[in-house]
């Protein structure tokens, strides 16, 4: 489900789901570290419309991934600077 303004010489238009769940399922990250620190929940709460700022969008993501050569050049470039 993809939530999107629609653009008009009017006014803007926004297209939403019929139903959106309450709850999703969600790999969580709240600290550092390595995949240990990965967090698994089922029952992750799903942002509210009314909650979503003007500049942001709801999607539905069937897949996701973590680009690893991108994390592992952030790790490093945060590590240098410190050094």
């Amino acid at each position: 489900m993809v939530q999107k303004a629609a653009t008009s010489t009017t006014s803007a238009k926004m297209t939403v789901p019929s139903s959106i769940p309450a709850t999703q399922r969600a790999i969580v990250i709240n600290k550092t570290g390595g995949p240990e620190v990965l967090e698994y929940n089922e029952q992750y709460h799903t942002p509210k419309l009314e909650d979503l700022k003007t500049n942001q969008i709801l999607i539905r993501a069937k897949f996701a991934g973590i680009n690893f050569i991108g994390e592992l050049r952030l790790f490093y470039s945060q590590y240098l600077r410190s050094c």
